[in-house]
């Protein structure tokens, strides 16, 4: 369970993604001007049964400034998931995909799909449907599929994409069509979007097979005595103009182009 100082996070909390880098950097800098700040409970850390059930985020912030949080406790008999709704949902701009997911975890861990665990607080929640999930998050069921494929405890997934997917960095049906990649190919495609070096999901993989594809024709080129890559070869993807900027010519040793050719029409330099 997780904890931040002297509390646990409230399980429904983690329900929803936490804040990307900017956020929290733009919530450090309005506490850093204002201090504690009161608009709509924006500024207040709410506490259900003496767990945070909002505000992640904003006490992590407090701590790191040495600011004094602002507490204030929802009655116990509260609906804590419709105040988690309207707070997340309303407040933050999620996108479809991240209410999918939310959508599907509602379900999966606390809904119809959850498992019994005999633990009557969830009781009111066991009743909620796949299709109640869906209408709560404003998500087609469809689009839960997608977001079961990707987040289940069986998927295929590598804990980096799952990730891009929570912080809105990649939309959950493209992660769903890339499940079959190997978990390197999808490890590497996350962090191609998380670094902003390809815009989707399956542009990074084709980047990615490009890349792998090169490497292995460089190393059967090398195998061949084509030519002499030496132990830990370094090769650049990029066109021939901008490869005159990037690199010198004179260290180049072999030039392969995409579509691959057959062998033997590769040039040494």
């Amino acid at each position: 369970m997780e904890t931040l100082g002297k509390y646990t996070v409230h399980p429904l909390a983690a329900l929803f993604p936490e804040a990307i880098p900017e956020e929290d950097a733009a919530l450090e800098a309005r506490l850093s001007t204002h201090g504690v700040l009161d608009h709509g409970g924006l500024g207040v850390v709410i506490l259900y049964r003496g767990q945070i059930l909002d505000g992640r985020s904003l006490l992590a912030a407090y701590k790191r400034l040495g600011v004094e949080p602002r507490f204030e406790t929802l009655p116990d008999d509260a609906d804590a998931l419709a105040f988690l709704l309207a707070k997340n949902v309303h407040r933050r701009i999620l996108s479809e995909s991240q209410r999918a997911v939310v959508a599907y975890r509602l379900w999966s861990q606390f809904g119809s799909g959850a498992p019994d665990t005999g633990d009557g607080d969830w009781v009111n929640l066991r009743t909620l449907t796949q299709q109640q999930c869906a209408d709560l998050l404003r998500v087609s069921r469809s689009l839960m599929t997608h977001a079961a494929r990707v987040f289940s405890p069986d998927s295929p997934s590598v804990p980096e994409l799952r990730r891009a997917v929570e912080l809105g960095q990649v939309r959950v049906t493209d992660a769903s069509g890339v499940l079959a990649r190997p978990s390197e190919v999808q490890r590497r495609a996350a962090a191609m979007v998380a670094g902003r070096e390809a815009k989707t999901i399956t542009t990074a993989v084709k980047k990615v097979n490009r890349e792998t594809a090169l490497r292995e024709e460089a190393a059967s080129l090398a195998a061949s005595g084509a030519m002499s890559l030496g132990n830990a070869p370094t090769i650049h993807q990029a066109s021939v103009g901008d490869m005159q900027v990037l690199v010198d010519p004179a260290t180049i040793d072999a030039i392969i182009t995409h579509p691959l050719p057959g062998r033997g029409t590769d040039k040494g330099m």
